[in-house]
């Protein structure tokens, strides 16, 4: 599925449930990054492709690859923010 019916699939689940999904912002650069919707006792959260997200800071937020992983393993995948806190999976791990 493409990044814009993979938002749309987003938002309209967002309108249709009532549901605040947390997004990374801003939510234009860290969108594409997306797979899936999930739940977790009974909250929905966003689950994000990990190395989409820092492919996507070293695209649009002028950071190089190192740079990126830095800033993001301190303030985004570690971050908790209550039930609705995205997930990030590595779909490059083999193992």
């Amino acid at each position: 599925m493409s990044s814009r019916g993979r938002n749309q699939r987003v938002d309209d689940f967002a309108d249709e449930s009532g549901v605040a999904l947390l997004r990374i912002e801003p939510a234009d650069v860290y969108d594409p990054a997306i797979i899936a919707i999930a739940e977790r006792s009974g909250s929905h959260f966003l689950v994000y492709d990990r190395e989409k997200v820092i492919a996507q800071a070293v695209a649009h937020e002028e950071m190089d690859y190192e740079t990126a992983v830095e800033w993001h393993e301190f303030n985004t995948f570690c971050a908790w923010l209550g039930d609705g806190t995205p997930a990030f999976a590595d779909l490059t791990s083999s193992g």
